[in-house]
């Protein structure tokens, strides 16, 4: 070797070594056909020494396939054999996992021709992939965080000086928690729950907060707030230093509920001060062999003038079914059914505890309307 030679190969041996990166010259291996069917390492770099983690003594010579797997892909071969051919350098990214934990490892990766031998470089930038997939996923929470028609707010816990937790400090809240509370941004967050909302130690919820952010359990809440009328519905949810709560306004189905509870009551009290005897039945069905058919009748409410008829607390009718609550139930059965399936009003007259009785039978949807009349 001549003396310009040795002292490029010095030059070249003291840049890889330097060098912040992986780096390999590599002489290709070519079959018969002229194709690259391997490649060798003839230098490797401290850095690329490491990523192997074998001494650069035993990996020149070594196979690259065998050494870099990752690095010698069929794809990246031909890619390699460009390099050569055209002199024209190629930059890729490769990822791999890497034992024995099977870590996710991504590499940025340059190849050069040198004379008749292949350069590479390659970088691991894989805290920079993460770091953008952490963005990526930080903006999707983001918008997931403002665009939810529930209302989310964060707290941070404040602790006295005995570690125990005083109070709440808001440091988020979403657009929808902004609309229910009817407060500007500006207004609420920074500020503590006592200074908020100091009913919350009155109404118990404080002492939800603090149970899941001690517990780090989940707590689902329902309240009233009587001083603004409305109803939330929600989840506590314990985070890394406070906790999280999810919301959303129920007022509306509450009331709506209340309404039907109300007209249930009103509808009660009317039947019981009708002299008649009065009850609500639904069609019990079989699907046993064909045609489905009404088989019973349950009772879904009945009045105290009932309790006449038939002899049984109206508490203890609601339930049972007709066939059991009347024993000679057959007349009785035959025209509920009647009415069921024909969607009319049957009339007719039965005998009850030796008493005559005028019954109606009336369909309203899917249950049906009985009324007792004691005939004179």
């Amino acid at each position: 070797m001549n003396r310009t030679n040795l002292h490029s190969t010095e030059l070249l041996q003291s840049v890889m070594m330097a060098s912040p990166n992986g780096v390999l010259i590599l002489q290709a291996i070519r079959g018969s056909n002229g194709q690259i069917i391997d490649l060798y390492m003839t230098m490797i770099n401290a850095v690329a020494e490491q990523e192997l983690d074998c001494p650069a003594v035993e990996a020149l010579g070594q196979s690259f396939a065998d050494a870099f797997p990752h690095l010698a892909e069929k794809n990246l071969l031909e890619t390699y054999r460009q390099v050569l051919d055209t002199g024209q350098s190629a930059q890729f990214e490769v990822h791999y996992f890497r034992p024995p934990q099977a870590k996710l490892i991504w590499l940025a990766v340059s190849v050069v021709r040198l004379e008749k031998n292949l350069l590479i470089t390659f970088a691991d930038i894989t805290e920079t992939k993460m770091e953008v997939g952490e963005a990526a996923m930080t903006d999707t929470m983001q918008l997931v965080f403002d665009e939810s028609v529930n209302g989310i707010s964060i707290f941070n816990a404040i602790r006295d000086e005995h570690g125990q937790i005083s109070d709440f400090r808001l440091m988020m809240v979403n657009e929808a928690g902004l609309r229910m509370t009817g407060y500007q941004r500006d207004d609420v967050v920074g500020r503590t729950i006592w200074e908020m909302y100091p009913a919350t130690s009155i109404n118990g919820l404080f002492k939800q907060y603090v149970r899941a952010c001690e517990t780090n359990q989940i707590i689902q809440v329902e309240h009233y707030y009587p001083e603004y009328d409305i109803w939330r519905e929600g989840k506590i949810v314990p985070i890394p230093e406070g906790i999280m709560v999810t919301y959303n306004d129920t007022t509306a189905i509450k009331k709506a509920q209340e309404k039907v509870n109300q007209q249930a009551r009103l509808l009660d009290a009317v039947l019981d001060y009708i002299p008649t005897g009065v009850a609500v039945v639904e069609p019990l069905w079989s699907d046993r062999g064909a045609p489905v058919r009404i088989v019973d009748f349950q009772i879904v409410q009945a009045n105290s003038a009932l309790e006449q008829v038939i002899g049984q607390p109206a508490s203890q009718l609601v339930g049972q079914s007709l066939t059991h609550a009347f024993p000679d139930a057959e007349t009785l059965l035959r025209h509920c059914r009647e009415g069921i399936e024909e969607g009319s009003t049957q009339a007719f007259d039965l005998q009850l505890s030796q008493q005559p009785y005028r019954v109606s039978a009336t369909a309203k949807g899917d249950q049906l309307l009985l009324a007792f009349t004691k005939l004179n």
